[in-house]
């Protein structure tokens, strides 16, 4: 399975909103005045765009007004506007990695989309809500999302634009759990459709798919040619954020072709393009990766240049893989150039928030940055302790699956007492009822047999009476 990187994960959040990322070249100054001026539902699109437009360039920013459209429209009691104000609050936090502040969010636009039955409001947020899946690793469940997106879209009619992106959200799923070969086959079909609508953005993201997939398969050339037939759908269209995704990917490739040179020019192609956007993360992950490409080149000067520009950014963002990469590049390049102290303070630094990392992150993502990182002798030892760890993992199983079957017996056993308790309470309470009804049928039959010999008396009495006066009578005829 593959592991989601920092900039996979942004890549992954491009790929799959790519109709909600192309940045319109704004004023955002402007923007931030007019909103002063407005009120009412104007000032809530004003304030949702501001949340939109900054979320890459002052995110902080970005929240405080994301947060005051939520109010607003709250104040306005305008569900409508509540909705989007949830949502486009919730794709900032997405954005910036907050995956579950962007999910409370997006369910509580949810709850106000459905009761509005706005079936189209409620598909875009599944689809956001499949990347959260799909980031978290949470595939069945990112899949459960975007089948859900399909069946709103075929409710609706026959949305092929739709239907083509849906295509494209699958392929990158698949290509996350492994199946790129599955992968490239609906990303086929995506192709496809966006041919037939001659839609130059889908067409472009089918090919930086196609880019993405045959990297993941080693196939490092073909990628590239993917990428570089991909470029110019994006410039067709001036969509700069694309443009810088697409360059900046190049250049990693370059990196794993050890192509240091090339992929230093491409890094500063995609330098040029955030700047433009006031991409702040972009620009400060940019700067990272020049770093390590000029430590590469044993060019300390470079290298601390661009890391030192990165730190305050990564530092404000608090994007801690980038900080740890941005401090082994300071301590590297200051080793380099000889200040000792210096590369052992940010080394220090370096450990700690590996340290914190370490507390966060997965098993797995801390074995892989053990092996990263460590010396070979460290890594023995590694092995070593895993291996230990591993027999003490066993015969722990092997205890535990002991006390679940001594448990289970003592829980049968109780059972079964019960039973036999209850069986002997009820056998007891039946013995009780029957010896009552044998006294009741006891005392009735007394009854009965008193009964009997009382009319016997009386028929006896009446009997006697009969004979006497037969007897007069005929005395009476003689």
């Amino acid at each position: 399975m593959i592991v989601l990187t920092g900039r996979m994960k942004k890549i992954l959040i491009f790929l799959i909103l790519w109709s909600s990322v192309g940045y319109a070249q704004i004023n955002l100054d402007s923007l931030e005045h007019a909103v002063t001026t407005k009120k009412g539902k104007e000032k809530v699109v004003l304030l949702n765009d501001l949340c939109w437009y900054l979320g890459a360039s002052a995110p902080h920013k970005a929240e405080k007004y994301g947060k005051e459209a939520v109010a607003l429209s709250k104040e306005l009691k305008n569900d409508s506007l509540l909705a989007q104000s949830l949502n486009d609050l919730g794709t900032l936090f997405l954005r910036i990695g907050e995956y579950d502040k962007a999910q409370h969010h997006y369910d509580q636009a949810i709850a106000i989309r459905e009761s509005l039955k706005d079936s189209m409001g409620l598909a875009a947020l599944y689809s956001k809500m499949a990347v959260i899946q799909e980031i978290k690793s949470n595939y069945p469940q990112a899949l459960e999302m975007n089948l859900k997106v399909l069946k709103i879209y075929e409710s609706v009619g026959n949305d092929t634009l739709a239907i083509a992106t849906l295509y494209g959200n699958i392929s990158v799923i698949l290509a996350n759990i492994g199946q790129v070969k599955n992968a490239i086959k609906y990303n086929d079909k995506a192709l496809k459709l966006s041919q037939f609508l001659n839609n130059d953005q889908l067409f472009g993201t089918t090919l930086v798919n196609y880019a993405n997939f045959y990297g993941k398969l080693n196939e490092l050339d073909t990628s590239l040619i993917y990428y570089q037939k991909a470029l110019p759908y994006f410039e067709k269209i001036n969509n700069l954020n694309s443009i810088a995704v697409i360059i900046n990917n190049m250049a990693s490739i370059y990196d794993r072709k050890n192509q240091v040179d090339s992929s230093i020019y491409y890094y500063k192609q995609a330098l040029e393009i955030r700047y433009q956007l006031q991409d702040k993360k972009g620009v400060m992950s940019t700067k990272s990766n020049l770093g390590l490409m000029y430590l590469r080149k044993e060019n300390p000067d470079l290298a601390l240049q661009y890391a030192t520009e990165a730190l305050p950014i990564s530092l404000e963002l608090e994007t801690k893989e980038y900080t740890k990469t941005i401090y082994s590049i300071l301590a590297s390049g200051n080793y380099l150039k000889g200040n000792v102290n210096q590369a052992y303070t940010y080394q220090v630094k370096y450990t700690e928030l590996l340290e914190v990392i370490f507390n966060e992150e997965t098993s797995k993502q801390v074995a892989e940055m053990s092996e990263k990182y460590e010396s070979e002798v460290k890594e023995k030892e590694i092995a070593i302790l895993q291996k230990d760890k591993q027999l003490q993992q066993l015969e722990v199983g092997r205890l535990k699956t002991i006390r679940n079957i001594v448990i289970v017996g003592i829980i049968l056993i109780l059972l079964f007492s019960l039973i036999l308790i209850n069986r002997f309470v009820l056998i007891k309470r039946q013995k009780t009822v029957i010896e009552k009804q044998k006294d009741i049928v006891e005392e009735k039959q007394k009854e009965i047999l008193d009964s009997i010999r009382y009319a016997k008396r009386i028929q006896d009495a009446l009997l006697t009476s009969q004979g006497y006066i037969e007897r007069n009578l005929k005395r009476l005829r003689n």
